[in-house]
């Protein structure tokens, strides 16, 4: 069903075809391979879903974090080959060629110092020019060391809230 929120796609492999020439990748495209990225984004801009429930319980109404958003994808990440960081840079740049108002990357950075870390400054430019930077903090394990910052971003991790039913 189209609900008009996707509004634009564009992606970036160049680098990633320069360090190994034999990677073909399926989708040579925006399309999303591992389906992380529409799980994350139908998260940041779904539309208001009433009378929902998880097994019965906590019924309500659910809604994206921006229910009214549309949303530009820009593919810098890919299953054979990962992502490198002069391809997410390279859609950092064209998300604020394009004019966006927040860049959402639902990956995370370790590393470097912020001020060597090339994501992170890239993440400064666009701050420079309002555009908000979210990036997750990381997937792995729940003690402090797995998290992962950028420190011009605001970041974002997942939790789960035990709850007495």
């Amino acid at each position: 069903m189209c609900n008009r929120k996707l509004i634009g796609a564009r992606y970036f492999n160049k680098g990633v075809f320069t360090q190994d020439h034999s990677i073909s990748f399926i989708y040579n495209s925006p399309r999303d391979e591992t389906r992380h990225g529409t799980y994350t984004r139908s998260i940041d801009a779904r539309n208001y879903v009433r009378v929902v429930s998880y097994f019965g319980y906590v019924k309500g109404t659910a809604r994206g974090s921006a229910p009214c958003a549309r949303l530009v994808i820009y593919k810098v990440t890919w299953s054979r080959g990962g992502s490198l960081a002069y391809e997410v840079i390279a859609g950092m740049d064209q998300a604020l060629a394009d004019g966006v108002d927040i860049i959402s990357m639902s990956m995370s950075f370790r590393g470097a110092l912020p001020y060597e870390d090339p994501i992170s400054i890239a993440s400064f430019a666009a701050l420079e020019k309002g555009v908000l930077v979210s990036s997750s903090t990381g997937n792995k394990g729940s003690d402090l060391m797995t998290v992962a910052g950028n420190l011009w971003s605001l970041t974002v991790r997942v939790s789960i809230i035990e709850q007495a039913l």
